[in-house]
């Protein structure tokens, strides 16, 4: 979803508007629109629907924990939970989108899982060429093994997908790796006078 931005409430459905509102409202909810997701609901039997982090025009995010995961930890070797790369390699919270469920919010969010797999193909054949050639060697662009994966690092991770039915209608669901604060939060720390230079670079590296 684009968050910030909601239906003007006049006109077509894909008219847009911006707004600072902090919730999506009421009349979104309704066949096609959004799904009530409410806290302590479990998604796919395995997410764990912790608070809303925020909505947009095309869904709403909630933090979530994966207990497939919190159980796998659990079971795990002793010696294997105390060590620190594996402590911060395997994240339990992660960032829940549903969709809305009309056809052409559908159809838009399985283009995105389209291209974030794409994303993640590319991203595992970045780390494979690291580990095979080393860090140091070059693709076709002349740009290092280690960079490529350094820079991929800053891409949303899909870490799954689903179809969720709902009263309102068949909802696509997608699962990030939790990321930092909207932006639209960002703007209102700066008084909506606009976002320093060196706050925007470090947002788009």
């Amino acid at each position: 979803g684009k968050g910030g931005k909601q239906t003007s409430g006049h006109g077509s459905d894909s008219a847009e508007d911006y707004t600072d509102d902090e919730d999506e409202g009421e009349d979104g909810y309704k066949p096609g629109g959004y799904h009530p997701v409410k806290v302590g609901e479990v998604y796919n039997q395995r997410y764990v629907v912790i608070k809303k982090l925020g909505w947009g025009h095309f869904s709403t995010v909630w933090m979530v924990k994966d207990r497939k995961l919190v159980a796998a930890a659990a079971t795990a070797p002793k010696s294997l939970l105390n060590s620190r790369s594996s402590r911060d390699s395997q994240p339990i919270f992660f960032a829940l989108k549903v969709q809305k469920s009309a056809e052409h919010y559908t159809e838009a969010a399985m283009d995105e899982v389209e291209l974030l797999d794409c994303i993640a193909q590319e991203r595992k054949k970045c780390e494979s060429t690291l580990i095979a050639q080393g860090p140091m060697s070059r693709d076709g662009n002349g740009i290092r093994a280690i960079d490529n994966v350094d820079h991929s690092r800053h891409v949303a991770t899909l870490h799954d997908s689903f179809f969720h039915n709902g009263p309102h209608g068949r909802h696509m669901a997608m699962v990030f790796g939790m990321l930092g604060c909207n932006l639209l939060s960002v703007i209102k720390a700066f008084n909506y006078r606009g976002i320093p230079i060196p706050a925007v670079k470090r947002m788009i590296k």
